[in-house]
């Protein structure tokens, strides 16, 4: 493994993998892993916590069992985790859209 020679900065040696820690106040994307079946394979997947979080609120509004909506949204996908991504992504952008429109509505 490759060691990263101290940064001095403001007079204290600080490393590099110290430094690119996040500042306080910005949001945490802390990476979580998770054990799904697609069809008959056991795989995990790993995203955010607030990826997990918005997936979670999805199937609970939909009222879909959460893993067969997870299932659903990677079959066929090669890269399970931006699947998901996008898919929390195109739900949130949907319902701001009707949120919008019907705000214009409401302002005629």
């Amino acid at each position: 493994m490759k060691r990263h020679a101290p940064v001095e900065t403001e007079g204290a040696p600080v490393s590099k993998m110290q430094k690119s820690r996040p500042k306080r106040g910005r949001l945490n994307s802390q990476n979580v892993k998770r054990s799904v079946t697609i069809g008959h394979r056991k795989t995990s997947v790993t995203l955010e916590q607030a990826f997990w979080d918005g997936l979670k609120e999805i199937a609970a509004a939909r009222n879909v069992p959460f893993y067969r909506m997870i299932t659903e949204i990677v079959q066929g996908q090669v890269n399970m985790s931006s699947a998901l991504r996008v898919f929390v992504f195109h739900f949130i952008r949907s319902r701001f859209n009707r949120t919008k429109s019907a705000t214009a509505l409401v302002r005629c």
